[in-house]
């Protein structure tokens, strides 16, 4: 007989399991990445100012501007984007990436 407070922990080890498989991995990063946080913060900030009446360019447009600007700027800080997955582009360069530069600099390097 199991005691009654390993179910839960039994539930979230399965929970855990089953989720990874749906789990995103990073597929945004470099110049891609840079451009979502400055363009999508100048987006939502412009769209922002429309809303706001500061400019004059309607109400449809604006709103359009400060989602989009949220969207490309989430993405990149998560650094996870889904219209990247789908289409199997991937910018984003993997931990392992970064390693293999510092050993080969590491080993160009004199002792």
């Amino acid at each position: 007989m199991v005691p009654t407070i390993l179910f839960p922990l039994r539930a979230y080890a399965l929970l855990r399991v089953n989720a990874e498989k749906y789990i995103m991995e990073k597929n945004v990063g470099g110049f891609d990445r840079t451009w979502r946080l400055v363009g999508g913060a100048l987006l939502a900030i412009i769209g922002v100012a429309a809303l706001v009446g500061v400019v004059s360019i309607g109400t449809i447009v604006p709103a359009l501007l400060v989602v989009l600007g949220v969207v490309f700027f989430a993405t990149g800080v998560l650094q996870k984007c889904v219209l990247n997955r789908l289409v199997g582009l991937d910018t984003y360069r993997g931990e392992e990436a970064e390693t293999d530069r510092m050993d080969e600099v590491s080993a160009d390097r004199p002792s």
